[in-house]
C-alpha cells in the first residue's frame, strides 16, 4: 500500500471518508471474503459426510468456569491494566520496505512476529525479542516479489503458520501455506496450490492449537462444483486427517477457532440467495455440527473454551454488538461496543479486543479490551489525530500493536509498539 498523500488541504468530511476507506481496506485484507458462486439451494443445517473412519478427538473433562454477568460492562482506562508509561517502540520501516502499512503481527512467550515487505520488496517474516533485542528475519517468500501478509500468521506450539503468495492481487490462485518450526527454523509446506480457481483468501481458513493445525479449504471437482473439507495435521509428525468432507450445496464453512479439541465455525450462505452467516460448534472436532446461532447475521467468531464470541451483524459492516456464549453453562449475553466503526474482534484468554474511533468526529482512534470476568471495557486511545492501530495482538501478559499516523501530521510512521498487560 503506498504512502498516503498529504491531507493538509482536505476538509474534515474528506478526511473521515479517506480513513474509512483505509480501515475498510485493512478489514478486507484481514477478513475472509465471500466464497465463489454456489448452486441455488436454500441454506440448510449441514450434516457433513466424513471421510472413512474419521479421527474423533477426545475433548476431556474441563472444570466449570465463571459465568459472565449479563449487566452492561463498565468503561475504564487501559492504565488500569497496561503499563502505559513504559512502551517499547521500534520503527516498522527499520525492518520492512518504507511504510509497510500491510504488516501484521502475532506473539508468543518470547517474541513478536511480523510479516511484511522486506527491503528487497519480497515478503518476509521477522521476529522481535520482547526484551527489545535486534529483529531477526527468519523466512522469506518462495515467490519472487511474493508476499506473506495475505493471511494473519498464527503461532501455536513450536510453530508459526502463514500464507505465501505471488505479489499480484488480493486473492491469488497460486499460493502456499507454510509452517516454520521456531526451535530449529525447519519448515513444512502444508499446501502448495498452483491453480486455485476460488483463490486463497476466498477458499482457505485456518486455526491452530498446540502443534495441531486445522484448516478449511474448498476443493474443486471435475463437475465444476466444490467439496468443502476441514482437515487437521500434527505439525511435528506430518500426519493429516480429514475431519469433514461435504459437497457444497448452498453454504460453505468459513472462519473458525479451535480450543480444547473443539471447533467453532462460521457457515456462509450463498450470496445469490441473500447470503447469511451462522455459527456452529464441532464438539469434538470430528463430530457433528451443532448450531450456536441461526439468525443469518452472526460472523467473525473467536473462541477460547468455554467462551465463544462473534460479531452480531452482517459481514463487511462495522461491528456494533458482540454476542458471547458460554459452552459450559449455555448462557448468552450481548455487549454493545462503545466506539464507532469498530473492527472485527480478536480474543486471548478471557479478553476480547478490537479497535475503533472514540467519538463521532472520527478524529481519535483507540484500542478496546473487554475482560469477560471483570465485565469491564478498557480503552487505550491514540494520542494524535489521524492515528490508527492497524493491527493488534495480545498474548498472556503482553499486548502489541502497529501504530500508523497520517503523513500529513509530519510524525514518523508506522511503529511497532508493545508493553505488559495484566
Amino acid at each position: 500500500m503506498a504512502l498516503l498523500p498529504s491531507l493538509k488541504k482536505v476538509s474534515r468530511k474528506s478526511i473521515r471518508i479517506f480513513f474509512l476507506i483505509l480501515l475498510n481496506t485493512i478489514m478486507i485484507s484481514c477478513t475472509a471474503r465471500v466464497k465463489p458462486t454456489l448452486p441455488s439451494t436454500p441454506l440448510i443445517t449441514p450434516t457433513p459426510s466424513s471421510s472413512p473412519s474419521p479421527l474423533i478427538f477426545a475433548t476431556g473433562t474441563i472444570n466449570p468456569s465463571p459465568t459472565p454477568t449479563t449487566t452492561a460492562p463498565t468503561i475504564a482506562s487501559a492504565n488500569d491494566i497496561m503499563v502505559t508509561g513504559s512502551i517499547h517502540s521500534i520503527s516498522v520501516d527499520s525492518m520492512t520496505y518504507e511504510a509497510d502499512t500491510d504488516a501484521r503481527i502475532t506473539i508468543d512467550d518470547n517474541y513478536i512476529y511480523l510479516v511484511g515487505l522486506g527491503a528487497a520488496r519480497d515478503g518476509a517474516l521477522f521476529r522481535i525479542p520482547l526484551d527489545g533485542g535486534k529483529p531477526e528475519k527468519i523466512a522469506v517468500s518462495k515467490y519472487g516479489g511474493g508476499r506473506l501478509d495475505a493471511l494473519r500468521p498464527l503461532v501455536s506450539g513450536n510453530w508459526i503458520i502463514f500464507g505465501d503468495t505471488p505479489y499480484t492481487n488480493d486473492n491469488p490462485s497460486k499460493w502456499m501455506i507454510r509452517a516454520v518450526n521456531l526451535k530449529d527454523l525447519s519448515e513444512r509446506v502444508i499446501i502448495d496450490e498452483e491453480n486455485d480457481t476460488a483463490g486463497l483468501v476466498k477458499s482457505f481458513n485456518f486455526a491452530a492449537e498446540g502443534d495441531n493445525l486445522y484448516w478449511d479449504v474448498l476443493v474443486p471437482q471435475p463437475d465444476q462444483q466444490y467439496i468443502d473439507t476441514i482437515s487437521t495435521m500434527n505439525l511435528d509428525t506430518g500426519k493429516t486427517v480429514i475431519l469433514t468432507s461435504t459437497k457444497v450445496n448452498g453454504w460453505t464453512w468459513s472462519l473458525f477457532g479451535v480450543s480444547k479439541g473443539r471447533l467453532v465455525v462460521e457457515q456462509d450462505g450463498d450470496q445469490n440467495q441473500g447470503g447469511g452467516t451462522n455459527i456452529f460448534l464441532f464438539d469434538p472436532a470430528g463430530g457433528q455440527p451443532q448450531a450456536l446461532s441461526t439468525n443469518g447475521a452472526s460472523d467473525m467468531p473467536v473462541f477460547v473454551y468455554p467462551w465463544a464470541a462473534w460479531k452480531s451483524g452482517l459481514r463487511y459492516q462495522w461491528t456494533k454488538d458482540i454476542q458471547i456464549y458460554n459452552l459450559q453453562t449455555s448462557q448468552t449475553r450481548s455487549i454493545t461496543l462503545p466506539g464507532l466503526d469498530d473492527t472485527d474482534p480478536h480474543m486471548d484468554g478471557m479478553r476480547i479486543y478490537w479497535s475503533g474511533y472514540t467519538d463521532d468526529t472520527f478524529s481519535y482512534f483507540a484500542i478496546y479490551i473487554f475482560d469477560l470476568i471483570k465485565n469491564a471495557i478498557y480503552i487505550y486511545p491514540g494520542t494524535e489525530k489521524q492515528e490508527l492501530f492497524t493491527d493488534i495482538a495480545i498474548h498472556g501478559g503482553v499486548i502489541a500493536w502497529i501504530r500508523w499516523v497520517s503523513p500529513s501530521t509530519g510524525l514518523p510512521n508506522p511503529y511497532l509498539e508493545w508493553t505488559t498487560i495484566n
